[in-house]
């Protein structure tokens, strides 16, 4: 039976998350979602010594300009472009990506390449199909910080206050690209 597997109806990593921060006008989400703020949950849950305070101390938290600094490198393009969330989880695993401490972000200057990796992945696993919701959960329930990408139009640029995104079927704009975020937990 699978049902051990089930997950119960709620589950929330958010304690173990940097402080929110702010991209500013760069594609630089996928560093965010994927270097700040799980690389920095990983590292503090499974690294650091009990009682770190990833909120605060600035070089137990992972780097979004060093990491963006090396997908834009990476993917060959331009600074403020958007970048792709395999390739941040791979750079992850080969070379990792240095403290915030040691590369500050700014959100109208790309940062140079660090050549810190104090923030490193052994691996990870896509989670196919992307929509399967139980799928999510489980990893979720194990403690793991997803990182997801969603389709956004105009109305997403608009969208503010409590409550939960779902593009209006009445908005007939076009796509405008892709957001990354993290999957932090579930409440059914």
């Amino acid at each position: 039976s699978w049902e051990f597997l089930l997950p119960p109806g709620q589950a929330s990593w958010i304690a173990i998350l940097p402080a929110v921060g702010d991209q500013g006008q760069q594609g630089s989400c996928t560093a965010w979602g994927v270097g700040y703020a799980m690389a920095s949950a990983m590292n503090d849950r499974y690294l650091s010594s009990p009682m770190t305070d990833i909120r605060s101390d600035h070089a137990k938290t992972a780097s979004p300009a060093d990491l963006y600094a090396k997908l834009v490198t990476l993917e060959s393009v331009p600074c403020g472009n958007g970048t792709y969330i395999a390739d941040a989880l791979d750079i992850l695993i080969r070379e990792g990506i240095d403290s915030i401490a040691n590369a500050p972000y700014s959100a109208s200057v790309c940062s140079p390449i660090t050549t810190g990796n104090n923030f490193r992945l052994a691996g990870y696993q896509f989670l196919t199909p992307a929509t399967d919701m139980l799928k999510i959960k489980i990893a979720s329930r194990a403690g793991l910080i997803v990182p997801i990408a969603i389709k956004v139009y105009s109305d997403f640029m608009n969208f503010s206050g409590a409550g939960v995104y779902t593009h209006s079927a009445t908005d007939t704009s076009p796509l405008l690209g892709y957001h990354c975020m993290v999957v932090t937990g579930y409440d059914d």
